[in-house]
């Protein structure tokens, strides 16, 4: 008999940040798979194997497991699973490096993220406490063992879970590495964060690549989430929260989101050139500390929208500082 839907049970695992628990899937069939892993913690790994023994499973009975994308949320415990089950890893190229060495990468993510607070405008307190607070995130994921069987996957390739064919989605936007998998029989997609219902997906910045530039978040992933739109998808399971049946109208609805938010940006530069920082402080007044580098993100992600738009244009960083401006009506 033909499977015409994915066997899929989803696990919920419990994690340390504001976005609340993450989901995990098995896909089940032959082979057998894990979707992300959960942080490192003794919650999140007592309840991911007590979750799978409520569906009578075990890590050891584990033969794959894939990452949606290199968060600790997703992908903490994964040294953990491969060490009760030495399955692989298959994963995109991009997260390599988390896995390979996490104390480094984490530590190139603190220093490039210090030096771009500082061009934002980021007042000094704030800056040590940022730094501060970005260095404790490395506690909640370990690298995998050299010896671990780690795969990389991009896009155009295909993986088999559960007995069917899954195409592999590169969807960066909310991270370089992330990516989707589709199944055109059922039309069901694994979107892992690349989209959330209840909660908007944050492009989140990261370092560049070698001596490229680096990735302009929001971009790629407001592209990301054109390209998903023309796909024929009957249900999205998601990183966090329940699945989605109408993805069209959830992207619509993010897309016109950024759009209002980008025009918003742009009006708060009406009167003047402004940091990225100050115009985070316009948008979020009460933004909390821990909560300062979405909000950047988030405004930096809008701001590289508007420059490759023509809207918006940089003032030469004499101090260090880069300011933002708005361009003449062409």
């Amino acid at each position: 008999m033909t499977q015409l839907a994915p066997r899929l049970v989803c696990l919920t695992i419990p994690t340390p940040f504001e976005v609340g628990p993450v989901n995990v899937y098995v896909i089940e069939g032959e082979p057998l798979t894990l979707i992300d892993a959960g942080p490192k913690t003794e919650e999140a790994w007592t309840a991911l194997r007590a979750e799978l023994a409520a569906h009578g499973y075990r890590l050891s009975d584990i033969e794959q497991i894939v990452l949606t994308h290199a968060h600790l949320d997703h992908y903490g415990l994964l040294n953990r699973v491969v060490a009760v089950n030495g399955a692989p890893v298959y994963a995109h190229p991009r997260s390599v490096w988390w896995l390979a060495d996490t104390p480094a990468e984490w530590q190139r993510r603190v220093d490039f993220y210090r030096d771009l607070w500082i061009q934002c405008g980021v007042p000094a307190d704030k800056l040590a406490a940022m730094r501060h607070l970005s260095e404790l995130g490395v506690q909640f994921a370990e690298s995998l063992p050299a010896e671990a069987q780690v795969r990389t996957v991009d896009e155009g390739d295909t993986l088999t879970m559960g007995g069917l064919t899954w195409q592999v989605l590169h969807t960066p936007g909310h991270a370089g590495s992330h990516i989707s998998f589709y199944e055109p029989q059922s039309r069901h997609m694994i979107a892992g964060d690349h989209l959330l219902l209840k909660i908007s997906s944050n492009p989140l910045l990261e370092p560049p690549i070698g001596v490229q530039q680096r990735a302009r978040s929001l971009v790629d992933y407001i592209a990301s989430l054109k390209r998903v739109a023309a796909l024929d998808v009957s249900v999205a399971w998601p990183g966090h929260g329940p699945p989605i049946y109408d993805h069209r109208s959830l992207i619509a609805t993010r897309l016109e989101h950024h759009a209002t938010r980008s025009a918003y940006i742009a009006s708060l530069l009406a009167d003047g050139p402004l940091t990225a920082y100050e115009l985070c402080m316009r948008l979020f007044p009460k933004l909390p500390l821990g909560q300062l580098f979405l909000g950047l993100s988030e405004v930096i992600g809008h701001l590289d929208v508007l420059e490759l738009e023509g809207r918006v244009g940089q003032n030469p960083a004499d101090d260090g500082v880069v300011r933002y401006h708005l361009r003449p009506a062409a």
